[in-house]
């Protein structure tokens, strides 16, 4: 519950810009704090803890942007994997956590703004 608590918290303070220091920095804990080139030489176990990490933080995303049911649309895991991996291959010095927010911001035109049952 603790790490639910901590990654969630992490979710929420990323996801405006007012969660930040007079400077616009914060600090990323987790598997985001990794470099893309660690994510793309990991093996399957240490990508399960990356994407589980990714999965918070989109549900933090979700939770505090407006007009926001998911920020993924209708892309299912695999793709959004996809595109991570991919932002990864195109920035390997940057941090997980860049290019997550670099898909998730790609994929904002397409967010799903209502949920399933409405």
């Amino acid at each position: 519950m603790k790490l639910f608590a901590a990654v969630l918290s992490l979710g929420l303070a990323c996801a405006t810009a007012h969660a930040a220091d007079k400077d616009g920095n914060f600090q990323i804990l987790g598997a985001g704090a990794l470099s893309c080139q660690k994510y793309l030489d990991a093996g399957k176990q240490d990508r399960l803890y990356a994407e589980t990490w990714w999965a918070g933080y989109r549900t933090g995303v979700n939770r505090t942007t407006d007009d926001m049911w998911s920020a993924v649309g209708k892309k299912s895991v695999d793709d959004v994997n996809d595109m991570i991996e991919q932002q990864c291959k195109d920035n390997p010095d940057d941090l997980l956590a860049a290019a997550v927010q670099n898909v998730l911001d790609d994929l904002y035109k397409t967010r799903t703004k209502v949920g399933p049952d409405k």
